[in-house]
């Protein structure tokens, strides 16, 4: 896409979006006339929401059934049990600067950012029972070679993990990834680190925090993947939408036509005709059937696997709705007196390699003196949160944290958890790619099935991502305003 043309077509956008509500029908909003033009969408999600301001600026009739009551998936704040206006994100946590998606957005609908600079990100990880500084010119952690010790942490992260992201031809091109790339699909992530010439210690320092929150862990997830993920998250600054993320969302909602999103709406079955696409849905305790010239399906695989679909979708296309994996994602908060952990100098963000994984600052460039500390966990170790009772969770991050940041005892005043595998809507939180299974994936995920189009983030180049999702929802719609042309 051209992005000046992109950006230049906000204003007019937003206009015409505006103009619409005035002109909204029962069930379907009133775009501008156009042949075959009822599109259904699955998800009030950011991809079924981007999807939806597209094709009804250029005239097509929408309606997106949402199962939630609110808009925007797993872009999601809490607030509740929070004090002082406090809040914490229990989905998408921040977007690199350079998204461009997810800033035209954010700036079409009026939202304020805040940023978290480089300097304040990555200060200090907690291995081997103790705090290692990452800030330091000669790195102290046991095991690593003398060059390694001089690189640091950033050297080693360039060495051996940049390097190879420089290798990537821009991931969003059809047909990517090319053959000369299917050497890191065969390998794990840990495998492409030690091939590259990394010790166990830089390893092991490298794999606590962000390197493993994909899937399983560095052992079993696609180098591929977490390479382009690489290639799309490099960026100086992180943005956070001031109030909460889920306030994008909302913002986007009200953008539409009044009556465009069906809440309550819980989709069980997708009828597939030669002219037609139908979609089966429950509301109030009663069941419905809308009918529509195409389709946008955002709903995570984990959910579409358990959806009558007549006829079936391609072998192909089942078989990737059936074996794509979803991360386990468990995220524990800490409710504090005061933000005692700015004491320690830890950033943003710290890796940990205890069972809390990632600490957070959740409360980061909030107002007020009291705070949130998040836990954010995944694979195996989410497993077992999600296991517990609200109350177990809280008990369980609350230990580990008091050998972590000493002091979370004298502070604490309360806690919250969420956790997405337990989520019925999702199912897991984002997807990724075992060793050897994300180029085929990447290749076909987004193919169309007749008059059915996918969006969502694990059908984009950018799973994880509000920019990836958005930027799907642009892709399906002009998908169909192909066909009707």
């Amino acid at each position: 896409m051209d992005r000046r043309k992109f950006l230049k077509g906000g204003a007019a956008a937003a206009a015409a979006l505006s103009a619409g509500r005035a002109l909204a029908g029962m069930g379907w909003s009133q775009g501008r006339p156009a042949a075959g033009s009822r599109v259904v969408i699955l998800g009030a999600g950011m991809a079924g929401l981007s999807a939806a301001h597209e094709l009804v600026n250029h005239g097509f009739n929408v309606l997106i059934l949402e199962g939630r009551t609110r808009p925007g998936g797993r872009v999601y704040t809490l607030r509740e049990p929070f004090s002082d206006g406090l809040h914490a994100e229990a989905g998408a946590v921040f977007s690199p600067a350079n998204h461009e998606h997810t800033m035209h957005f954010a700036q079409l609908c009026g939202m304020k950012l805040h940023s978290v600079p480089p300097r304040d990100l990555f200060l200090a990880s907690w291995v081997r029972s103790r705090m290692v500084r990452l800030d330091q010119s000669a790195l102290d952690f046991g095991g690593l070679t003398p060059e390694e010790r001089r690189l640091g942490f950033g050297g080693m992260l360039e060495r051996y993990f940049y390097s190879a992201v420089n290798e990537l031809t821009d991931p969003i091109s059809l047909g990517w990834p090319p053959p000369a790339l299917k050497k890191y699909d065969d390998m794990s992530f840990a495998d492409l680190l030690r091939s590259r010439g990394a010790s166990s210690a830089a390893v092991e320092l490298l794999s606590a925090g962000y390197l493993s929150m994909w899937g399983d862990g560095v052992e079993k997830v696609s180098a591929l993947g977490l390479l382009r993920d690489g290639w799309f998250g490099r960026n100086d600054f992180l943005c956070q939408i001031e109030g909460g993320n889920d306030r994008l969302p909302h913002a986007m909602a009200k953008l539409l036509p009044a009556g465009t999103i069906r809440y309550g709406a819980r989709v069980i079955r997708i009828e597939r005709a030669p002219g037609a696409v139908s979609a089966v849905y429950e509301q109030d305790g009663s069941r419905h059937r809308i009918a529509a010239d195409h389709m946008v399906c955002t709903l995570p695989f984990g959910v579409l696997r358990d959806l009558e679909v007549t006829p079936p979708f391609s072998p192909p296309k089942h078989k990737i709705i059936r074996e794509m994996p979803y991360t386990s994602v468990a995220l524990v908060y800490l409710q504090t007196r005061r933000r005692y952990w700015k004491e320690k100098q830890i950033g943003f963000w710290m890796g940990t390699d205890t069972p809390l994984m990632t600490v957070i600052d959740a409360s980061y460039k909030q107002p007020g003196t009291r705070g949130i500390l998040e836990a954010y966990v995944t694979g195996q170790q989410a497993r077992a949160l999600t296991a517990m009772s609200p109350e177990q969770r809280v008990d369980s991050v609350r230990r580990h944290m008091q050998q972590v940041l000493p002091g979370i005892d004298a502070e604490f005043e309360t806690g919250a958890s969420k956790t997405w595998d337990d989520d019925e809507f999702t199912r897991g939180d984002y997807c990724w790619y075992k060793v050897g299974q994300s180029a085929e994936i990447m290749r076909t995920v987004a193919v169309p099935e007749g008059r059915v189009h996918f969006a969502g983030d694990h059908t984009s180049a950018m799973p994880g991502w509000m920019n990836g999702a958005l930027g799907s929802g642009r892709r399906a719609a002009l998908e169909i305003q192909r066909s009707a042309a």
